[in-house]
């Protein structure tokens, strides 16, 4: 019993992490795109949740097939 939560907690942390890269790989990209175009590095953060978005629903598209 003890094993199926410890499945379900790494799978959880597993994923969780794999958004965290996406989120700080998204945000990185910001960053050089706001110091390119002198935009407010605010801006950035809105990269990283767009890639966010876009992870998430790619996730949940690809569970339907």
């Amino acid at each position: 019993m003890l094993d199926f939560f410890k499945d379900i907690a790494k799978s959880l942390l597993r994923a969780l992490g794999m958004y965290a890269v996406a989120f700080g790989f998204g945000t990185a990209v910001g960053v050089v795109v706001c110091l390119v175009y002198g935009l407010p590095l605010v801006l950035s953060l809105f990269f990283g949740l767009l890639v966010i978005g876009l992870a998430l629903a790619l996730a949940v598209s690809s569970s339907w097939w």
